[in-house]
């Protein structure tokens, strides 16, 4: 019989970066993992939170941060487009563009 038409668990996963956190092979980012689930899990289970309520409410709080950074860039005479520009190649690195 062999091994013929079988494949790892690892390699089922895809074999990179996220085989290894769900696999346990990189301790530290499943750990990661199991953190932030578990709060989301508390937050919008246990806490009675709502998905739509969490998104609007964190893209109001970019919004508010936004307008106050381009306040003060303005008032300070400091340059406006540094965030934005920082925050597209986050944006751009998170989605891989």
């Amino acid at each position: 019989m062999g091994d013929y038409g079988r494949i790892s668990v690892h390699d089922a996963l895809g074999g990179g970066a996220v085989a290894d956190i769900l696999l346990w092979r990189n301790v530290y980012g499943g750990g990661v993992v199991l953190i932030v689930s578990t709060i989301f899990w508390f937050l919008f289970e246990r806490g009675g939170y709502n998905i739509v309520a969490f998104v609007a409410n964190n893209l109001l709080l970019l919004v508010v941060i936004l307008f106050f950074w381009a306040k003060s860039a303005t008032l300070l005479n400091r340059f406006v487009y540094f965030f934005y520009i920082w925050l597209w190649r986050l944006i751009t690195v998170v989605l891989g563009f």
